[in-house]
């Protein structure tokens, strides 16, 4: 393999790994706050990472409004993308950079409801 393709494929790679996890709660007002998140790698699954806002999210209402619950109000994803690289015919290098997974999730704190038998 060649050893300028190689060390490209690794540079997009890094630079996927570089800004992941989730961001932290932002107030959007009238009760209302989001989270956003990026994976750690190009392979993030949106659906996972929603999950693990809406765990932040929980966690989020329980420490500062104490018997709430965090209730998604809408979710966005982008799934992931692969880099590309490539070599022109004068021996140059070149490519597109790899995009992570991406969620952003808009909610509010509601109060807990008694579970009925």
């Amino acid at each position: 393999m060649n050893p300028k393709f190689l060390f490209c494929t690794l540079a997009l790679l890094c630079v996927s790994v570089a800004h992941a996890g989730m961001s932290d709660v932002v107030p959007l007002g009238k009760g209302r706050y989001m989270i956003g998140g990026k994976s750690a790698t190009v392979f993030g699954n949106t659906s996972k990472m929603q999950g693990k806002a809406m765990k932040v999210a929980n966690d989020f209402c329980a420490e500062k409004k104490p018997g709430t619950e965090a209730v998604m109000e809408s979710a966005q994803g982008q799934r992931g993308q692969m880099g590309t690289a490539y070599q022109t015919t004068d021996g140059a290098w070149g490519g597109g950079g790899a995009k992570q997974a991406e969620i952003e999730v808009i909610f509010t704190c509601e109060k807990l409801e008694e579970e009925s038998p």
